[in-house]
């Protein structure tokens, strides 16, 4: 059974694999033909790739490489859904993409080192999550939105919840109190 950090490691990369949720939809519901969904759906895979690349580096040199370059994937995949979105969702896509935007900033300002960092992280992925959803979905498959919305939700609530759990169970509660969460 997996305990702590590695239940986090573990968290993280499901939440990844989760994200082939948006390339599968495009692809199935036949949205392909769409120039910035395709690019989103291209996109993701590519994000999955950087992101394994950069856990799995050890080198500090390889491993900068592939966190600018996921980093740099990541902020595409943010700018071209607020870019292309249509007149009907506009407000809606880009209100969720800017929250995600504000809530990574907030991570790196704490530099990922404490809880804050860590749930920060976490709502960056469930408002950017949210934002690329509502702008892949298509109106007349509001079913498959709600559930992609859900399953986002369910992926922020347990990692969020298995954040502070690791830091309780390593007596950092001290750590924990002194830290505040900006909402």
């Amino acid at each position: 059974m997996l305990k702590g950090n590695d239940l986090m490691m573990a968290v993280g990369r499901y939440s990844i694999l989760m994200s082939l949720a948006a390339p599968i939809y495009i692809f199935a519901s036949g949205e392909y033909h769409d120039g910035g969904k395709l690019a989103v759906a291209i996109l993701t895979f590519v994000v999955i790739l950087t992101t394994y690349m950069y856990w799995r580096k050890k080198d500090f040199i390889k491993k900068g490489f592939w966190r600018n370059f996921d980093r740099l994937i990541a902020a595409s995949l943010v700018i071209i859904p607020f870019v292309l979105v249509d007149q009907e969702k506009r407000w809606d896509v880009r209100t969720f993409l800017l929250l995600s935007i504000y809530f990574y900033l907030l991570g790196n300002a704490s530099q990922w080192n404490d809880h804050n960092g860590y749930l920060n992280h976490a709502a960056f992925r469930y408002f950017a999550a949210l934002g690329i959803i509502v702008y892949i979905v298509k109106d007349s498959d509001k079913v498959y939105q709600d559930v992609f919305v859900g399953l986002a939700t369910i992926g922020l609530i347990l990692s969020s919840y298995l954040t502070i759990k690791d830091y309780r169970q390593k007596n950092k509660i001290d750590s924990l109190k002194k830290s505040s969460i900006i909402f």
